[in-house]
């Protein structure tokens, strides 16, 4: 529903927006071809006017350029896009819920991890080295463990703060 009605506003208006699904293929454990009609699930922006896009959302430069491109349109003007990326959550929905999606397509999926994928591309492309490689990977778990402690140090709300900005 509230995607529906976005997509609607957004074409009623024109609004420069790119609206970005990440599709990792399944709700909580239904995959989504047991539970959506349309094919591609960038279709659905097409009864509102609104173009679709599907990309590999494994794939960081295919997300990339479909981005700039949509963006572009945005900003020319003309009006909302709807961007699917087509990925592949690798852990389960939550903690709370146990894996029964077939170990075979894990691993399949696995296979097509865009972090490694965008490495290796930068690496024979020239762009990075192994060092400069191994330094941002370094930095970006430096970083995530930093997010984390700083996380971990913050004050939990007060209870009556719970409501605040809820209208």
């Amino acid at each position: 529903g509230a995607l529906h009605e976005t997509l609607n506003l957004a074409a009623l208006w024109a609004l420069p927006l790119v609206l970005v699904c990440d599709n990792n293929q399944y709700s909580v454990s239904t995959p989504v071809r047991e539970a959506l009609a349309p094919e591609r699930l960038a279709d659905l922006a097409g009864p509102f006017g609104v173009p679709g896009r599907s990309v590999d959302g494994m794939d960081a430069v295919a997300v990339r350029d479909a981005a700039r491109e949509l963006t572009a349109r945005a900003r020319a003007g003309d009006g909302p896009s709807l961007l699917e990326c087509v990925s592949y959550r690798f852990s389960t929905h939550s903690t709370l819920t146990r894996e029964t999606r077939p170990a075979e397509e894990l691993h399949r999926w696995r296979e097509r991890c865009p972090v490694r994928r965008l490495s290796e591309r930068l690496l024979a492309d020239g762009v990075l080295d192994g060092p400069s490689l191994d330094r941002l990977r370094h930095e970006a778990e430096r970083e995530a463990e930093d997010a984390a402690v700083w996380a971990d140090r913050q004050p939990y709300p007060a209870p009556e703060d719970g409501l605040t900005d809820v209208d």
